[in-house]
Parts: structure tokens; C-alpha cells; sequence
């Protein structure tokens, strides 16, 4: 019966699991794309990374971002029919939807495994295979996922099903498996050259082909009896491969000698290959129909269409391309942004909008300041001072030596500070008319600085493994190091208030200071990722952000860090808040925001459970393990519904594992709090 509940009751969307994002640069948005499907010429979906799901309505031309029914790597999709959809990915998922995207349910596995490829030989039926051997088969009348023995434990790529019964499946070390049975029974194609197999199609049931490594593709003319191996024009993986016809087929080539990903085409069946379309992402699927509609997608949400059999191919995914590194915020709707190439954006909208506004360099930018709309500060490369009293126009250049500068700040719109590499410092007292250079007595660089009145003022910096604090009391005359030989380089710094402030830096490192500086003590940040900016909106609440899209949250001033669940897969090397709204930008020219209230909504209810607490199955049906560490022992456990009654409530009474029986709860969702008399976590679990 709960299998018939799952979905009248287990329906939800991603509201109640993230905050609201929107994706202001690239649109739709900036993630990988790893595959798409149509149900017809219009209505089709695309799925990528870190939960990322497309829904078109007009084959193609426009793009709608869903809101994402988990933050985990989706890797392919099938459309079953206009309303009814399926979707696979990491760590063993599945979720299905039955009103064409609005929302999505989960499926259970029965595999923690990374699923990599799905395949429906019709609407009722459908196989996925994933890492170590593992092979699904989902039957749509139970709505559930079944594993199959497999013959072997090697990674499987890809599929493909004459019918509900017969079918291929292909892998690492030249693995080609068939069943003639539905995948109750498995016969292997003997290896010749250990290749991986990365994506098989048919054209018929006896004509089909295998994009391989290193430029291989293997056909058969016999049904998969025969593999006949032939070189392309390439020497990298064909990761995806596609036909229309026994002549017509097109094939995705890994990154060549200019790194750039290829599309191949082939007009004779495979025996010869030419170049279509050389991309400069990422391209990890291809398909196309017997109109000459294509699609390609790839890194940096790359969606390629042709409408030409792949004749020529647009790119559907728009905005500004480049690595930003710093985003600054005058007032509530106009921000500038700047970065590598000399790249200057400029929202005068709340970012619904950013117009490219300069091109008076060519140079990499690391830093920008404005005191107002129209006054504002860029540095970089070259030791090089922009500044613009027109909001972007038109820029006055001050050149001061060969310097590199990493960072500019001002404490009031006439004085102002830039600095850099080996401690160089200069200053400003008439709004940048002039600049003179500042004895900071440090040879670390600086990475940023920030004032916390007109006399007291802190920089922030060193090397790789050495961190670095200066402090000036006399508004930026002189400057003392209160902290050397720190934890690791420090790339961002800020004080809330006086006394307290926090560093963050290299290997997920986090400093923090209440006496103003005198003293340093390390917390856990919960990451050995690199911290790249930090930034606090009252003395409690206070946001990082660092590699692979890490975005980390404290609500108490710093003493502890809470990681959300990653919005985007790219470096974020900047973030700013206005009173209402944060921005968050980084490579591949992300530009990615969520109102501030949304935001600490939903941080307690996702995150909110520290690595060493483990709650699983999840999802899950009979029972739940929860297993704590030593300093939550004496701790109470409780399970709230969606409405937020008790449904099981417990004691810890100095244990640190417990399996909990469920059986009795309906399906939904649920969050688990562990509470003690100082400190509290939560974790939502799905029960199916």
C-alpha cells in the first residue's frame, strides 16, 4: 500500500528543501548539462549537475530552470510521456514526475551506487545501469526500481533495448553485455582491446555502433553478434554517440589538442568522420531526429541546437562569458561586477539584467569598490588604479609601479585603500586624484582589507600555508601584524563589529578574534575547500564562499559553520549582500542569488547536521539508523512532519547508534532534530 501512497502523498517541491536561486548569468543557468529527452517535437526536459533539471515547451528555443528535486548530480532522463517523466543520478537516485515537471517524487533503488545512463524500450518498462556492475530494471506499474544480477562489478556508461526483453549494456574494459530475458540472464562479448565502452545506439536490429576511447567506434551488422572496431579522425573518447539512419550519425569527442570538445559527422554508416562543430566546453551527449533537430549539451550549461542535421549548431545557453572575482553592491539595485580579460559588468536592476560596460583593459581585475552609484574603484594586474565618476563609462587610469594588486577598499569617499602582492600598499585621501604608497613593514601578500570606523582597520593575506593579519589603528598611517605563520593564507577578512572578526582562507580555514585582533583562535568550518570571500550581514550572520561552489553559513558570529547544499559546481570567489538580497559570482562567469530570508530558512532546515552525524537509509520505508557522536550523547532525538507535530520522540540515554522503527508513519517528508541543552541539528528524511 505505501507503494500506491508514494504519489498522492510524497509530492513536493523544491521550496521546501532550498532556498529560492535564481540564476542571473549564464541562462538558464551555468551548471553541466548531461543529457536531455523529448516526448515530443516541443515538450522535452534536460538534466545536469548538482540537481539541475530544463523544461522546454517549444523545442528547444527557451529553457525553464525547475527548481531542483535534489542537490545531487543528475545524469540522465526519460520523458515517458506529456506529463510523466523519469530521472537518475548519483548515489543511487530517482525520482519521477507526473505533471510534467511541476514536481517530483523519489523512486527507491535499493543502490547507493552513481547511476549513469536510463533507457525505456517503452513506457512500462525501463533499465539503468550505474558504477560497479549495477543494472535496474523499473516497472512503471509497481513505480519502483528492481537490481538485477549482474555479471560483472565493472562501470557501466550506457544502454540500449530492442523491446522489454533483449537489450545491450556497455562499460569499462571493452564490457558488452546482453539479455535476451528481460535481465534475468547476462551473456559477455569477450574483450580484444579493453577499451570503455562509453555510449551504444541501433540503428535496426542488427545495425548498431559503440562510441569508445581514443577515438574507436565498434559496429555491428550482425545484432551485436560481431563488434568490427574502426579509427575515427580523433585520438580522444567518443563519449556520446547518436544515429538517424544506417548512414547518417553524429558522435561528442572528448577535449583535443586546443581542449576544445568536438561534434563528428558521419554520412556512410562510421566509415568516415568530419568535424561539424568544435565547442569550447564540455560536451557530454548528443541526439538528434529525422527533422535534423539536434541537440548537444555540455559544461557551463552548454545546449547546443541544430535544425540542419547538424550542419551548423547555435549555442541556446546566453549571457557573459569569463572568471569573475569580485562583485560590489553601491545600493539596493546597482552592482558592478569585474574579473579576468579586463571584464566589467554592471546591473542597474538588481542584477535581472548585467550590460558588459568597458573595455578599457584587457588585464585581469581582482577587485572593485564603489562609494556610490557613479564614484567606484577597480585594480588588478600591473599596478594599475581604476577609477569612474560616471558609473562605468568612462575610467581614469593611475598607474603605480609594476604591482599587483588583490584588493580595494574605501572608509569613506575620499579615503581609500588598494593593495597586493609582497604587502604593497597605497592610499588615497582625495578620492584617487592622487595615491601615495603605504609602509605596511609585511612581505605577504594582501588579499583584502576592510575598516571598521575611520581609525581601525584590518588587512588580511600571507602565502599558500602562511596566514597573515594587519592592523592599523590610526586610519591606515601604519599598520601592525597581529597574526603571522597563520593556518593558511587568508583571502578574506571581516569585522562585524569592533572586536569580533573572521578570516577565512586556504583548506577551508576559519579564524576568528574577539578582543580586535589581539588574539586568533581556528574553528571548524566543516571543509578543506579553499575560502575565497567572506561576508557578514549583522555581528551573528555571516556567509564564505570557495571552491566547488562552496557556500558555507554561520549564525552565530563564527563560532560554528553550516555547509549548503552546492548551488553551482564552479569556484564562487566573491559575495556581497544588499539588505535583502545576496550575489554570489565566480568561474565560468557564474552570477547566482537568493533573498537573504530564504536563505536562513531554509538553512536550518537543510543543513543543518554536522559530517560525523549519519542518518540512513534515506530515503527510506521500515526503519531509519541514526548514528551521533560522543558530545551529543546526552541528547533528545525527535521526528516532526511537515506540520510540525511529533510523530517519534526518544532520548539518547548515552548511545550513540539507534534504529528507529518508522513502519507506522504514511509517506512524506520529515525532519529529524537532535537537540541537547546547547546546541541543536536537523536533517529531513523521505519515507516512501
Amino acid at each position: 500500500m505505501k507503494k500506491l501512497l508514494l504519489f498522492a502523498v510524497l509530492v513536493f517541491s523544491i521550496s521546501c528543501l532550498c532556498a529560492q536561486w535564481t540564476w542571473q548569468n549564464p541562462l538558464p543557468q551555468g551548471n553541466e548539462i548531461l543529457n536531455t529527452d523529448f516526448y515530443n517535437n516541443e515538450a522535452g526536459f534536460a538534466v545536469g549537475c548538482l540537481g539541475t533539471v530544463l523544461k522546454t515547451t517549444d523545442g528547444g528555443s527557451t529553457w525553464e530552470y525547475q527548481q531542483r528535486p535534489i542537490p545531487e548530480h543528475i545524469t540522465d532522463v526519460e520523458v515517458l510521456d506529456e506529463n510523466t517523466a523519469v530521472i537518475i543520478g548519483y548515489n543511487g537516485i530517482s525520482f519521477i514526475t507526473t505533471n510534467a515537471g511541476d514536481t517530483w517524487s523519489p523512486v527507491e533503488t535499493d543502490t547507493d551506487k552513481n547511476l549513469k545512463k536510463l533507457y525505456f524500450p517503452d513506457e512500462n518498462t525501463g533499465y539503468a545501469v550505474g558504477d560497479e556492475g549495477v543494472i535496474l530494471k523499473f516497472s512503471r506499474n509497481d513505480l519502483q526500481w528492481s537490481l538485477l544480477d549482474s555479471v560483472t562489478s565493472r562501470d557501466l556508461f550506457s544502454l540500449f533495448f530492442f523491446d522489454s526483453q533483449t537489450g545491450f549494456v556497455v562499460g569499462e574494459f571493452e564490457t558488452i553485455l546482453k539479455t535476451e530475458d528481460g535481465g534475468l540472464t547476462w551473456s559477455a562479448h569477450e574483450p580484444s582491446h579493453y577499451n570503455k565502452m562509453y555510449d551504444i545506439t541501433f540503428v535496426n536490429e542488427n545495425i548498431g555502433f559503440i562510441g569508445s576511447e581514443d577515438g574507436f567506434i565498434f559496429k555491428t551488422m550482425d545484432g551485436g553478434e560481431t563488434w568490427d572496431c574502426s579509427k575515427t579522425m580523433v585520438f580522444n573518447d567518443i563519449k556520446s554517440i547518436c544515429f538517424i539512419d544506417e548512414s547518417m550519425g553524429f558522435a561528442t569527442v572528448y577535449g583535443v589538442a586546443d581542449n576544445n570538445d568536438r561534434i563528428i559527422k558521419t554520412i556512410d554508416g562510421g566509415e568516415t568522420w568530419s568535424e561539424v562543430c568544435s565547442h569550447e566546453n564540455k560536451l557530454y551527449s548528443i541526439s538528434c531526429n529525422s527533422v535534423g533537430t539536434g541537440f548537444s549539451t555540455g559544461g557551463a550549461g552548454t545546449l547546443l541546437m541544430t535544425h540542419n542535421f547538424g550542419e551548423t549548431w547555435s549555442n541556446y545557453t546566453t549571457g557573459h562569458t569569463g572568471e569573475y572575482e569580485s562583485v560590489h553592491f553601491p545600493s539596493a539595485n546597482t552592482g558592478y561586477i569585474v574579473g579576468f580579460y579586463g571584464s566589467i559588468l554592471k546591473t542597474t536592476d538588481g542584477g535581472a539584467h548585467w550590460e558588459k560596460i568597458s573595455d578599457t583593459t584587457t588585464n585581469r581585475l581582482e577587485s572593485v569598490y564603489f562609494v556610490d552609484d557613479n564614484n567606484g574603484y577597480i585594480v588588478g594586474g600591473f599596478g594599475k588604479i581604476y577609477k569612474t565618476v560616471d558609473g562605468g563609462d568612462n575610467w581614469i587610469v593611475t598607474e603605480t609601479g609594476d604591482y599587483y594588486f588583490q584588493t580595494v577598499c574605501f572608509k569613506d569617499k575620499d579615503h581609500g585603500f588598494v593593495a597586493g602582492n609582497q604587502g604593497i600598499m597605497f592610499s588615497t585621501s582625495d578620492a584617487g586624484t592622487t595615491w601615495e604608497e603605504v609602509v605596511t613593514n609585511s612581505t605577504t601578500h594582501i588579499y583584502d582589507i576592510e575598516f571598521v570606523n575611520e581609525q581601525i582597520g584590518y588587512a588580511s593575506g600571507g602565502f599558500y600555508e602562511e596566514g597573515t593579519i594587519l592592523k592599523t589603528t590610526d586610519g591606515g598611517i601604519t599598520w601592525n601584524t597581529v597574526l603571522n605563520n597563520g593556518p593558511n593564507g587568508l583571502w578574506g577578512v571581516s569585522f562585524p563589529d569592533s572586536q569580533i572578526g573572521i578570516a577565512a582562507g586556504l583548506r577551508g580555514t576559519i579564524i576568528k578574534t574577539n578582543d580586535g585582533g589581539n588574539t586568533w583562535e581556528e574553528k571548524s568550518s566543516g571543509t578543506d575547500r579553499d575560502l575565497m570571500d567572506l561576508f557578514f550581514t549583522d555581528v551573528n550572520r555571516g556567509y564564505a564562499v570557495g571552491a566547488g561552489g562552496t557556500i558555507l553559513y554561520t549564525g552565530d558570529g563564527g563560532e560554528s559553520w553550516k555547509t549548503y547544499p552546492p548551488v553551482c559546481g564552479r569556484w564562487l570567489n566573491s559575495v556581497f549582500f544588499t539588505n535583502s538580497k545576496g550575489y554570489f559570482t565566480g568561474s565560468n562567469g557564474v552570477i547566482i542569488t537568493t533573498p537573504e530570508q530564504e536563505f536562513l530558512t531554509s538553512i536550518q532546515d537543510i543543513i543543518a547536521h554536522p559530517s560525523d552525524i549519519k542518518t540512513y537509509p534515506n530515503p527510506t520505508k521500515d526503519y531509519i539508523n541514526i548514528e551521533i557522536p560522543d558530545e551529543l550523547k546526552e541528547a533528545s532525538i525527535t521526528i516532526f512532519d511537515l506540520t510540525g507535530q511529533k510523530v517519534v520522540e526518544l532520548n539518547t540515554l548515552n548511545k550513540n547508534e539507534f534504529k528507529i522503527d518508522i513502519n507506522e508513519l504514511i509517506p512524506g517528508l520529515y525532519i529529524v532534530k537532535i537537540e541537547n541543552s546547547t546546541e541543536y541539528y536537523t536533517q529531513k528524511i523521505i519515507v516512501y
